[in-house]
């Protein structure tokens, strides 16, 4: 099939997909608008009751915390304010939308990924100070909506492209598709005369140049979240580099080692999300399930921010740490670590031998960081797998079974 005729499916499919609920496109509009008052907000709710009976359950769930405090809708305008009504509407027509789509990818996976990024965009728009963060997480719920797109157009093309988990995931579509997820997210949202700012966020959230220029922080924040989603579970992309997420939280005045900090706060996030999940969805979708493995394990590093950040990895899948100086010297708490992930960047001749000899003798799993695709290892070092810097927690289970990690492609 030639490209010509596969983007004509593409698009055809998006034009099938029902416009955006009138009640939402309506609240689009009004609280746009400078002359709109909450009456206006609250006669749009008044006239679509299923909307209006979702948005006071979240109103009154741990989503926000208000515990039966919102009984009637004018109440949660007035609690939440317009652009959180906004932002919610927004919100559970993505998930009807996403519903409408899944019938041809795992969507236990892609709920997952979801449900991670949308969580994380809103927690690094609070920690940020964003002004509006629901509107992160409404645009974390839509950033993959295309891969659902390509999925019912062209499934048997999409599903190859998935099989490969590439790095590169726009340009592997690109190059097998004619068109790619990012693409197509844009032109539905579009179709749903969503702002620009949503649009771009979705369009260009797997572009390092305009995600690390800080131009516009919806694209940092989404593309940001899309690696923390990444690293919390299953996901259709390969791992990214670190120097790309270092350049992601740059922008928005992060550091990697505060970056691994926010990490453990992920776990609250997410279950917030599923509480909006289940209200939007109307059942309770069932996600993955973390594998309850802990590990012991020690990072070998002479850079601070890298150990921090492999470290805040380790702590966020729940595995016991084991200081560097307590393995290398031998202590009696690191003789049954299991597993040793060395980091070769900044380490003296003298000191990789050294921790070569120690490495050679230990019977834990020993992996060698890499930022890279096909990083050469130092010498003594090339029996080893390479572990990418970003990994998740399935990719370290994968590792520890002997499987090899995916370096992307």
């Amino acid at each position: 099939m030639r490209d010509g005729d596969k983007t004509d499916l593409v698009l055809a499919k998006i034009r099938e997909l029902p416009p955006l609920p009138k009640a939402a496109a309506s609240l689009l509009r009004v609280t746009c608008s400078d002359k709109s008052s909450a009456e206006d907000v609250t006669r749009i709710l008044s006239a679509d009751q299923a909307l209006a009976g979702k948005i006071l359950k979240l109103a009154n769930s741990s989503f926000y915390g208000q515990s039966g405090q919102v009984s009637t809708i004018t109440r949660a305008v007035v609690v939440l304010g317009f652009s959180t009504i906004r932002n919610l509407a927004l919100g559970l027509s993505a998930c009807a939308a996403i519903k409408k789509l899944s019938g041809q990818v795992d969507i236990g996976a892609f709920w997952n990924h979801t449900v991670c990024a949308a969580a994380g965009a809103q927690m690094l728009a609070e920690v940020t100070h964003y002004p509006e963060p629901e509107e992160a997480f409404v645009t974390g719920l839509l950033h993959d909506i295309g891969q659902l797109v390509l999925a019912c157009a062209l499934p048997a093309e999409f599903a190859k492209v998935q099989a490969a988990r590439p790095r590169d995931i726009t340009a592997a579509e690109e190059q097998a598709l004619g068109i790619t997820h990012t693409k197509v997210g844009q032109k539905l949202l579009r179709r749903w005369a969503l702002p620009d700012h949503f649009l771009n966020a979705v369009r260009f959230h797997h572009n390092p140049q305009i995600a690390g220029s800080g131009e516009e922080p919806l694209v940092s924040l989404v593309a940001l979240a899309d690696i923390l989603a990444m690293v919390e579970g299953q996901t259709l992309e390969g791992p990214a580099p670190l120097p790309q997420v270092a350049a992601y939280c740059e922008p928005l005045g992060l550091t990697l080692p505060a970056l691994a900090d926010i990490l453990p706060r992920m776990e609250q996030q997410i279950e917030n999300t599923r509480v909006f999940l289940r209200i939007a969805a109307g059942e309770d979708i069932k996600l993955p399930e973390a594998d309850p493995t802990i590990l012991k394990a020690t990072v070998l590093s002479a850079n601070a921010d890298r150990a921090a950040w492999v470290r805040g990895l380790l702590n966020r899948f729940g595995h016991q740490m084991v200081q560097m100086r307590s393995y290398l010297t031998g202590a009696a708490e690191a003789r049954d670590v299991q597993l040793a992930l060395f980091d070769p960047v900044g380490v003296a001749s003298e000191m990789m031998r050294q921790v070569g000899e120690i490495l050679a003798r230990t019977r834990a799993v020993v992996g060698v960081l890499v930022d890279e695709d096909g990083a050469s290892l130092p010498p003594g070092f090339g029996d080893h797998p390479r572990v990418p810097l970003v990994f998740s927690r399935q990719d370290l289970l994968g590792l520890m079974s002997g499987a090899p990690l995916p370096q992307g492609s």
